[in-house]
């Protein structure tokens, strides 16, 4: 039972808005799109899973991107499934090639197309999950049952090097679990006991959030500004007896400046003025703009000329 459904992070998101809108010198743009399309593996690795989450019991309940506050800082998880006698971490990766898990060294050795490239062992990456787990859940006085760690591989072409039994594809991650369920005898957490320790962790998720201009060290002036065509991508679209009409390719769209503002609110900030929605769609009608909000049904703060709009509901 999936409790709480995967999304895609808000960082990913702002990095997409970005790569689309981004002007600047060209080793910064070539930063941020392998960025993007490193985040956009890991969450594809992440949804992988998602097929074979489906045939584990139905008393299992299935919690995705879990991120919770221990004293000054957090504890993220891919996802954690709760059952009545244990706990699992899982920790997905999407990565190609061999995968040398050195336990003595504690590091992950890919080779990969000739060259042997070094990563953090994921394994003390999830061992440190298990005790930050483990402190929250004593922390808020939840029984604490046994937690298990799972590193899952997502590609079903990498060669794994390793004897660790934590180390598993994502097609084998139903038999795991099945093995799992065999070791632990002892029921820990009644039905009531597991929803509350969801409601509890779902209360306490705390997703992470960047400025992600500053963060590249950028600032407004380095995003484009316009309504990008959805059918050429071309930031030409005019208004014109109240649709959107691109000048490049002729298409037209009722909805066009949907996607704008989305990336407005993840870029620039999550709210607007009528002023504002109009240099950033450019145009300059204020009545225009003025219906362009209201249809939207956005919550409002203010009077009149200094209204401001939410756009975190886009």
């Amino acid at each position: 039972m999936i409790r709480k459904k995967r999304k895609r992070p808000i960082r990913l998101l702002k990095q997409g808005a970005l790569v689309s809108r981004v002007l600047a010198d060209q080793s910064k743009v070539s930063l941020i799109e392998k960025d993007y399309a490193t985040s956009l593996a890991g969450f594809r690795g992440e949804e992988s899973i998602d097929y074979h989450l489906k045939f584990l019991s139905k008393e299992a309940h299935i919690l995705h991107d879990l991120r919770l506050p221990i004293e000054d800082y957090f504890v993220q998880m891919d996802t954690l499934l709760i059952t009545p006698k244990f706990l699992t971490i899982i920790e997905v990766k999407n990565i190609a090639g061999k995968l040398t898990f050195d336990e003595e060294r504690h590091q992950l050795v890919r080779s990969h197309d000739g060259k042997e490239e070094g990563f953090l062992d994921p394994l003390i990456q999830v061992k440190r999950q298990k005790l930050h787990l483990q402190k929250w859940l004593r922390s808020n006085s939840v029984l604490t049952p046994p937690i298990e760690t799972l590193i899952v591989i997502s590609k079903n072409s990498t060669i794994l090097d390793t004897t660790n039994e934590s180390v598993i594809h994502n097609a084998y991650l139903p038999f795991k679990m099945k093995e799992l369920q065999d070791k632990y005898r002892e029921h820990l957490l009644t039905s009531r006991e597991m929803e509350q320790l969801c409601v509890k962790l779902i209360a306490c998720d705390t997703p992470s959030d960047i400025n992600i201009l500053h963060y590249y060290g950028l600032n407004e002036q380095n995003i484009r500004k316009g309504i990008h065509c959805p059918n050429c991508l071309a930031t030409s679209m005019q208004r014109k007896h109240g649709k959107w009409f691109c000048q490049v390719c002729r298409f037209e769209s009722v909805e066009a400046h949907l996607p704008a503002l989305k990336d407005y609110s993840l870029l620039i900030k999550p709210k607007i003025t009528n002023s504002e929605l109009r240099d950033f769609l450019q145009f300059s009608s204020r009545s225009i703009a003025t219906s362009i909000l209201r249809s939207m049904n956005l919550p409002t703060y203010g009077m009149t000329k200094g209204r401001v709009y939410d756009l975190k509901k886009l």
